[in-house]
């Protein structure tokens, strides 16, 4: 396996990539499995949303699509679902 680092200006590492092939990555630099470990280590853990959580959040973004449009007959139906879910 190949590691790698990407950089930014102020010579901090942004992200670390791995790879199965020989092949040069541009604008990476090569680092050894211990840094990328140890880059890997430092990041907080995922966060793991429910799937209410998730569901909620998509009708929110549907509902801000519509609003943007306009007071349309999709804005009242996707508002009266968000609080027949109890989402509001």
């Amino acid at each position: 396996m190949n590691y790698y680092k990407r950089i930014n200006t102020n010579r901090e590492t942004t992200t670390v990539e791995s790879y199965s092939h020989d092949l040069p990555i541009p604008g990476a630099t090569h680092i050894d499995q211990t840094e990328f470990d140890a880059y890997i280590a430092s990041l907080p853990p995922p966060i793991n949303l429910d799937y209410q959580t998730r569901q909620q959040a998509k009708a929110r973004a549907i509902q801000a699509i519509h609003n943007s449009a306009g007071n349309t007959p999709w804005d009242k139906i996707l508002n009266d679902i968000i609080i027949a879910l109890g989402w509001e």
